[in-house]
């Protein structure tokens, strides 16, 4: 027979059927209440996590806006100094064909 110590705490809690056996007599209400306020605890930090959890998905979407935008605005200055250095291109072009002209 196993020795009850021996067990882990997950198969001291849990009956066979995988259900929560309820705490043994002997143990008193200030272990009881103890374990309430830790429930209670790990319920506010579930919930904060599930909170941050929301603001970081937040932020990643205004980031990836941000990109978005930062990448058109690059898009539409390369086209501008693409433009303009077709225009010095021509520029020159005929500045040198006048200078050989002459």
């Amino acid at each position: 027979m196993l020795d009850r110590s021996s067990k882990s705490i997950r198969d001291r809690l849990t009956d066979n059927r995988g259900g929560e056996v309820p705490p043994p007599a002997y143990v008193d209400q200030t272990t009881l209440f103890k374990r309430a306020d830790y429930e209670g605890e790990i319920r506010q930090m579930k919930s904060e996590i599930l909170d941050l959890q929301t603001q970081v998905s937040d932020l990643k979407k205004d980031i990836s806006v941000i990109h978005d935008k930062i990448d058109s605005n690059f898009f539409i200055l390369e086209e501008m100094l693409k433009k303009m250095l077709e225009g010095q291109t021509k520029i020159l072009a005929l500045e040198v064909k006048e200078g050989t002209d002459s």
